[in-house]
Parts: structure tokens; sequence; C-alpha cells
């Protein structure tokens, strides 16, 4: 998951006053527009379970229900940082299920009010 690089502080030790050791994410991107990029531990990818009656011109060809990767309960803080340098793998779950047509219709319009009001806001 990409993200803009967001400026940080200098951080010091509070006895000593060192400067503590350099915790510097990767970059990516132009520098520009540096971005930072962090791995998703925990991702739920779920088939949608849609029983719904669709219209003749759907009813005769083939459905493919809508596969959906849920990421709407991830928050920034729970996502793995990757160093500038060492060592860049993580361990990762992935969870396979249902989700009702009901339910992602509302996580769909959830997921698109947050995006608008993110840039409403924003600017």
């Amino acid at each position: 998951k990409y993200d803009k690089m967001k400026a940080q502080a200098t951080k010091y030790w509070l006895m000593s006053g060192e400067v503590c050791e350099d915790n510097t994410e990767r970059t990516y991107g132009t520098k520009d527009k540096p971005l930072t990029a962090r791995g998703v531990p925990k991702m739920q990818v779920r088939l949608v379970y849609d029983r719904t009656h669709y219209p003749r011109p759907w009813k005769n060809s083939h459905y493919y229900p809508p596969l959906y990767v849920d990421e709407f309960w991830m928050t920034n803080d729970q996502l793995i940082k990757f160093p500038a340098s060492g060592y860049h793998s993580f361990d990762a779950e992935i969870h396979f299920g249902l989700m009702s047509a009901p339910r992602w219709r509302f996580q769909n319009m959830m997921d698109h009010s947050i995006k608008n009001m993110a840039t409403q806001f924003a600017g």
C-alpha cells in the first residue's frame, strides 16, 4: 500500500541528548513526490455471495461474482513499515470467505464516502 511521504522530526534520547538511530522508511517515486510503501499484515479476500435476480440480458449469460479485498478496518498504524535498508519481507495472513451482497454494497458506499470526505477536507 503506497502513501505520501510525511516529514519526520529528528528524535533524541531523553537522558543523553544523542540522536536516535535512523528509522527512516524506504521511499519510492520521484524526488518531487516521494511515496512510502507499507505492508498489509492481514488481508481478507471475500467472494460476494449475490442471489439477486438480474434482468434478461444478464440472465442468459455467464455471471461471475465479484471478489472483494476487504481492507475496510485496516488503519495506518497496523501497516508494516519497510526500513530504508536491510530486510524487506514480512509475514501476512490471508483469510478467504464469503460476503453478502448488502454488506458489500454498504462497504463500497462507506469507502467511497470516506474518500470523498478526505478529498474535500484535505485541501
